[in-house]
């Protein structure tokens, strides 16, 4: 929806107002609408930027202040249950100004305080400061679809939704942090409570975080995934009446709405219920020249799909000249490294000139329902472990590892054989096994051994667990995010739900069963859908690179140290680290 930024001012100096506002138009693509500045003394101040979607009218910019000028707030996405809570604080007497939840954020604080946050649903990084109580809150949704990012020392707090606005402040270095960038070898995005730069942070997705201005910093777990997962009661529940009703949340929006209609399960249950609710959507399916005809070409499931409900389809196909040709404002806009991303950002440029502001996604329904390959593959592997314990496996695997020294597949195995609790087999499975060679001994360990705080449970719900919390959240959403705001396009992800997830967990759906399945017996599926093999959304890599190659003279291996190549250049930073 929007970018925000804030500083926070420990040491008594001059806060420097005509930087910070330097620094907001960092967020301008994110926010095209309108700027806001607010300042307090030599304290503190925020910055915004808007993308209008909910209530358009002036009055609702940022940041927004109460009645008596004591609390302030920025605000970055959508609360879908705003409506709800809105309606509780009137019977309050609480008087509302304007018909946006930003508004309704700040009555909800003003009358509950902070505690009274854990009612929001939905996505967003939301700052509040409390000039009374000395203090600001800054706070983000349980899944992390909403970014934000900080840097703290003695003298200065600021944070903001991208890591480049920070690094438009002189105080923050440019010094790569090298566990992320061994991490990005290793998974092909950064972690997600670090970022590629030393001392800049991303704060945890479902912590309250409190900095009061004597510099003390302190959070606590306001949303908990884990201790969802975790509830051994079932009851008999409408899982399908729950995820309609969600559904009809996430397309609340005063603009048009798009969905990005794949050639999947998750965006086509979307748009055939949405359908028949007889709600405004535009389906639109990118597909690429290089697939036209194959089984990786989404464009033709997608235009099947609209045929048999009698909608529009709005087709995009792409040759592999015209995506070389937009890569450079891809890695301009690409605010931390990845290795996914591109597929979001070729889609939303083209929403973008067709005036669209909103997007709906299916991104969520694979890691929830079980709906990846993962799931049958840490199966595989998880009732294998015999086999790499066996000496005579490690013996052979030590053995050819001194003959094909870089195999992906014999480093993979000779991990395997050392690394093979649950934890550690899903990091390996999803691990950039092309990469695994790159990656410093020590850094490998640490990712391999770090303690966890998952408590036991199934192998399918630990699996959906973790594809949740690492995959999910160190790539889809953050790729997701910075792709589709880069173009000003907030995509929406109504599988990514809390209340959804909590009624999932409570209801008797076993997720071993598969994605498939469940959709099945909720819904009237095609069989042509049921049948379709899951292929994932594929983009033409090789292609891409050896066309970067041609047309650059480079010979880079593969996607991955092309972006980080691409990336490094977008901050000026020379230094090898390939």
């Amino acid at each position: 929806m929007c970018g925000l930024i804030g500083e926070i001012n420990f040491d008594n100096s001059v806060l420097n107002v005509n930087q910070f506002k330097s620094s907001i138009d960092f967020l301008e693509n994110r926010g095209p609408d309108d700027s806001g500045h607010w300042k307090f003394e030599n304290i503190i101040q925020f910055g915004f930027k808007r993308l209008s979607i909910i209530d358009l009218d002036s009055r609702s910019n940022q940041p927004m202040l109460n009645n008596e000028n004591k609390i302030a707030i920025i605000f970055n996405g959508e609360i879908y249950n705003y409506k709800e809570i809105k309606n509780n604080l009137k019977k309050k007497n609480v008087v509302f100004k304007t018909e946006s939840d930003t508004e309704v954020i700040l009555a909800l604080y003003s009358n509950e305080g902070s505690n009274g946050l854990k009612k929001l649903r939905g996505m967003f990084s939301i700052a509040i400061c409390d000039l009374d109580k000395k203090k600001v809150f800054i706070l983000r949704d349980p899944f992390g679809i909403k970014p934000l990012y900080y840097f703290h020392n003695q003298n200065k707090f600021i944070f903001s939704s991208t890591v480049k606005s920070l690094l438009s402040f002189k105080i923050i270095k440019k010094k790569i942090c090298k566990e992320s960038l061994n991490f990005f070898h290793f998974f092909g995005s950064v972690k997600e409570n670090q970022t590629i730069i030393e001392k800049v942070r991303s704060f945890e997705p479902g912590y309250l975080y409190e900095v009061d201005f004597d510099n003390n910093f302190s959070k606590k777990k306001l949303f908990d995934i884990e201790e969802i997962f975790s509830r051994k009661l079932k009851e008999n529940l409408n899982i399908k009446e729950h995820f309609e009703k969600n559904l009809l949340k996430h397309v609340q929006s005063d603009v048009p709405v798009a969905i990005l209609l794949s050639g999947g399960l998750d965006s086509s249950i979307i748009l055939s219920y949405l359908f028949e609710k007889k709600i405004d959507v535009t389906p639109f399916t990118l597909g690429f020249e290089e697939f036209k005809g194959t089984k990786d070409d989404e464009v033709t499931t997608g235009e099947k799909f609209c045929k048999l409900l009698g909608i529009k389809h709005n087709k995009i196909y792409l040759s592999n000249d015209e995506i070389l040709d937009g890569l450079e404002f891809f890695f301009k806009n690409m605010d931390q490294p990845s290795y996914d991303g591109l597929n979001t950002y070729l889609i939303t440029k083209f929403l973008k000139n067709k005036k669209f502001k909103v997007a709906i996604s299916g991104l969520g329904g694979d890691e929830l329902l079980g709906g990846y390959n993962t799931f049958f593959r840490m199966r595989f592997l998880h009732y294998s472990k015999f086999l790499y314990k066996n000496s005579f496996f490690k013996i052979f695997i030590s053995s050819i590892n001194k003959i094909f020294k870089k195999n992906k597949y014999i480093i993979f195995f000779k991990l395997l054989s050392k690394y093979n609790n649950p934890y550690q087999i899903y990091l390996l499975l999803r691990s950039k096994k092309n990469n695994l060679h790159k990656i410093e001994k020590k850094y490998l360990e640490n990712i391999l051994t770090e303690k966890t705080e998952y408590s036991e449970m199934g192998l399918s719900d630990l699996t959906s667990l973790l594809e949740i919390k690492i995959y999910m959240k160190n790539q889809l959403l953050k790729d997701a995010d910075w792709a589709g705001m880069s173009n000003s396009v907030e995509i929406r992800v109504p599988f990514v739900d809390y209340d959804f997830l909590q009624v999932l967990k409570k209801s008797k759906f076993k997720i071993n069963k598969g994605k498939k399945f469940f959709f099945k017996k909720l819904f009237n599926i095609p069989e042509f859908l049921v049948k379709k093999k899951k292929t994932g959304f594929k983009v033409p890599y090789k292609q891409i690179v050896d066309m970067y190659n041609k047309k650059y003279r480079t010979n880079f291996e593969n996607w991955s140290e092309i972006c980080l190549k691409e990336y490094f250049s977008s901050l000026n930073i020379k230094k090898n680290l390939l």
